[in-house]
């Protein structure tokens, strides 16, 4: 059984605050032809990369744990991700 816990995310890149899940439990009942496991219940992999809502920074939850990124990082994910999120979710600019 996988059970989520909601947590609070805010992105080193453009300091949004938005809303995440991560994994409080799940329990795995064998492994594909990968090795990859097979959970009982929603799959975790879903919980564990999160993604800004705003800029599209994407990463592990210790990602968002950091205070700021440098500003070149920064400068990058606003140059080629960003414009790649509004266009998928049609944001204003």
């Amino acid at each position: 059984m996988t059970i989520p816990m909601p947590i609070s995310l805010t992105c080193p890149c453009c300091t949004a605050k938005f809303e995440g899940l991560s994994v409080m439990i799940s329990s795995m009942y064998g492994s594909w032809t990968d090795f990859r496991q097979i959970p009982s219940g929603a799959d975790p992999m879903y919980m564990v990369i999160h993604t800004c809502p705003s800029c599209g920074h994407t990463g592990y939850d210790g990602a968002f744990r950091r205070t700021l990124l440098e500003t070149a990082q920064k400068e990058r994910i606003r140059e080629q991700i960003t414009p790649l999120m509004k266009d998928l979710f049609q944001l204003d600019a």
